[in-house]
């Protein structure tokens, strides 16, 4: 269980009299001996957080006025909560379910006698339960303060079940305590957990998290942890996220490795254009592959892996060393049919102290059957490189070249009935004939294998397998999203093609009220809920996964500058949000009174948000500006029978506002091409049977050659394009609402020169 929401907890804290407290240190334990508070006498208030319904929080106390001990939850939460009360032992004592409205309020009425006490902090309707397994309290009744009166009563507490009620930060206020230990508070520091998440608690409280401490008095300004490293998750919708390998196992996704990319999606088996590649730079210096990546070693060996390195590398910083009778290999699958390219850099140093193999079978399983179809025989006794299948005298050969990088490619067709292969080395070429060699094999490319059955290091970099030809034009693949709050209706999308006649395909279901493309093509949404919405992220093809539950209430969302946004209708103030998705943290950007968005996005065109209001005058959709927080009228309301639009997306300078009552509506778009006070245009609309309220974004996901992202691929996209080239870092520092990926015009998931002629037959299509 992890701690989030510490601003809000501090800042209830800070609304209380002055007093003492004691702030739940990394995660307070659910059983015996709870966390021990620790301080300097009387003790007036305990500030934590439930991360989630099944989240509980146990501290020790000292109870020194029995008659004048009281502990409550009043004002200081939106969970409703439990507090329970329990002594020395574990036994129950005393317990308070709505003693003040959903909130919380024990009394000394049970407590007889100073001493060490044990106080509980829970959601409702997730309780305590003795050895047995049994209830310590009943359910009921409600609203009264009560001794343990449950078949588990009076315990000891051995356990917590039932329903996992709400979470979110709380405040206990406290009468006639005192901290269980005396003392100068423990030395606290910076603690890294969970995704790059930091917060300032003890030795012991980051243990709580399994975080990683920084040292006594060291600070989280600025953040000190390290990004985590995520890589593609596949889903067995074929749809892809980049996560941690946590979140993907607990999402029930496959991990493909550190660094993998979503591009090309490599979760299904024809991902566009087909293809895989690996540069070894995503992957930690010294990473041993066996089942990482997708290689491993022959006959799924572990000895026979090789290892990521950064002792010579082609592309910086790393490349993958194999030697000493390693024998690494990366099965493919449905790499069939067409024509293909594969393609390896070699770094042989001088002094190879026996022969070294790149190998490609058309067949491969662990422990057989294989079938081999390439084979070259870099022997330093000859100096020589050779075909051992199709040429084992070495009649004909080509020059080894040491201490350097060299380019093996090998050119393959399967529209033949053997199929043919060219095999080239430093460009020469040095073998053809047919792929099937003798009188077994198939037309397919079964596995990349490097034998290094030899001392010396051998090292391959910027490896990859893509289809011969250049792919053919791509465009925005529905672009459009969008979803309903209500009922079971899955997210639709669409191509618009046609349009203003669209069709719209389903997708999966979930109820949100509020979305948001990012540039890779993933879609943030929101759930509603009065204090604090579960926020998702998923592919559009599902599934959506559980980030966090945010901090605050949110009906809207955008996306861009590479931030997440959301509009906060029962916050106060009430506004426009910057979110952390990864923790929930929210902070104001725009307050908006007297105007209620609940319809927001980001438009790259201009970087401005646009929201939908039907609160405050004038009403209709407006302009917000991100850094001077001025809001600026740009159309009226949409000619629908209510004027209510709850969803809006934004792409290519562009709004497309979805309304409700999609039954008596079309949807609309608003050109910004045309200034203030312009006309909405009607479209079809992707509920027609449902008036619930609604959610849009615009994702359209990665666009081969479209550098700039507006929708076209053209002239104005080489500046941005020769800027790709020299990294993700100098391109996203320009096009921060564009995709570095774009750049990845042979979808061979790399981006460097060999992009250049695909990128250049792109724009000649256009």
């Amino acid at each position: 269980m992890r701690r989030f929401g510490l601003a809000t907890v501090l800042i209830l804290a800070a609304s209380l009299a002055p007093g003492q407290t004691w702030v739940e240190d990394g995660d307070a334990p659910d059983l015996l001996t709870g966390q021990i508070t620790v301080g300097p006498g009387v003790l007036t208030t305990i500030s934590g957080t439930l991360t989630s319904g099944s989240d509980v929080d146990l501290y020790a106390i000292q109870i020194d006025d029995p008659a004048g001990f009281s502990a409550k939850t009043c004002g200081l939460t939106s969970i409703d909560s439990c507090l329970y009360l329990f002594d020395e032992n574990g036994n129950g004592v005393s317990m308070s379910e709505d003693g003040c409205g959903a909130a919380s309020w024990i009394t000394s009425q049970f407590v007889t006698a100073p001493g060490r006490y044990y106080l509980a902090m829970s959601a409702y309707d997730y309780d305590p339960r003795n050895a047995g397994g049994l209830e310590i309290w009943n359910d009921t009744p409600w609203g009264t303060e009560r001794a343990p009166d449950g078949p588990g009563a009076p315990g000891p507490l051995a356990s917590w079940a039932g329903s996992a009620g709400g979470s979110g930060a709380y405040s206990i206020a406290l009468t006639g305590a005192s901290f269980a230990q005396q003392g100068p508070p423990p030395p606290t520091g910076a603690c890294c957990y969970g995704e790059a998440q930091c917060v300032v608690v003890t030795v012991s409280g980051c243990a709580s998290l399994g975080g990683a401490y920084y040292g006594d008095n060291t600070s989280c300004t600025p953040n000190p942890c390290p990004p985590p490293l995520t890589g593609a998750c596949c889903f067995a919708t074929a749809g892809c996220l980049e996560l941690t390998a946590a979140r993907c196992a607990a999402a029930g996704g496959t991990y493909q490795g550190d660094g993998s990319p979503c591009w090309p999606n490599p979760c299904v088996a024809g991902p566009p254009g087909g293809g895989w590649s690996d540069n070894f730079d995503s992957y930690a210096d010294g990473t041993y592959l066996y089942n990482v990546g997708g290689w491993t070693g022959w006959d799924n060996d572990p000895a026979a892996a090789g290892t990521v390195t950064s002792a010579r590398y082609r592309s910086a910083p790393h490349s993958i060393v194999v030697n000493d009778t390693a024998d690494a290999i990366h099965p493919f699958t449905n790499f069939d049919g067409g024509r293909w390219t594969i393609r390896a850099w070699q770094y042989i140093p001088s002094g190879l102290s026996g022969a070294t193999y790149f190998i490609v079978n058309s067949y491969y399983q662990h422990n057989g059957p294989y079938f081999w179809t390439v084979e070259l025989h870099f022997d330093p006794a000859t100096g020589r490189v050779k075909d051992a299948l199709r040429d084992p005298s070495g009649t004909s050969t080509l020059p080894i070249l040491y201490d350097q990088w060299v380019e093996i490619r090998i050119e393959v067709d399967f529209t033949t009935t053997l199929g043919t292969v060219h095999e080239y080395y430093n460009d020469q070429l040095l073998y053809t004939g047919d792929w099937i060699v003798g009188a077994v094999g198939q037309l397919q490319i079964g596995n990349i294998d490097l034998y290094a059955p030899h001392a010396t290091p051998v090292y391959y970099d910027d490896l990859s397998v893509v289809p011969a030809t250049t792919p053919p034009p791509t465009g925005p693949q529905r672009p459009l999203f969008t979803g309903v709050q209500y009922g079971s209706l899955p997210t639709r999308t669409t191509n618009l093609a046609g349009f203003p006649n669209v069709t719209w395909q389903d997708g999966f279901v979930l109820a949100i009220n509020g979305a948001a493309g990012r540039p890779d093509g993933a879609v943030y949404m929101c759930g509603e809920d009065f204090s604090h919405s579960p926020l998702y992220l998923a592919p559009l093809e599902g599934p959506p996964v559980l980030l966090c539950n945010t901090e605050r209430d949110l009906h809207a969302l955008a996306y861009g500058r590479g931030r997440l946004f959301g509009y906060s209708n029962w916050s106060s103030p009430r506004g426009i949000y910057e979110i952390n998705p990864l923790t929930g943290a929210m902070t104001l950007l725009v307050a908006t009174d007297p105007f209620l968005f609940f319809a927001l996005d980001y438009n790259a065109a201009d970087g401005k948000l646009y929201g939908y209001t039907e609160y405050g005058t004038p009403r209709g959709l407006k302009s917000i500006d991100i850094d001077t927080g001025v809001i600026t009228h740009v159309a009226g309301s949409v000619p629908s029978s209510n004027s209510a639009a709850r969803g809006l997306a934004c792409g290519y300078n562009k709004v497309y506002a979805l309304t409700v009552y999609g039954a008596e509506n079309p949807m609309f778009v608003y050109d910004l091409a045309q200034g203030p006070g312009g006309t909405w245009t009607p479209m079809t609309h992707p509920y027609p049977e449902s008036n619930s309220t609604n959610a849009a974004a615009w994702a359209p996901g990665p666009v081969p050659g479209d550098l700039n992202c507006d929708g076209r691929v053209d002239l104005d996209d080489i500046d941005a394009f020769v800027l790709a080239l020299s990294g993700a870092a100098a391109y996203n520092a320009v096009h921060v609402d564009c995709y570095w990926r774009n750049a990845d015009c042979n979808l061979d998931g790399a981006v460097n020169f060999d992009d250049i002629d695909p990128f250049v037959a792109l724009i000649g299509s256009r």
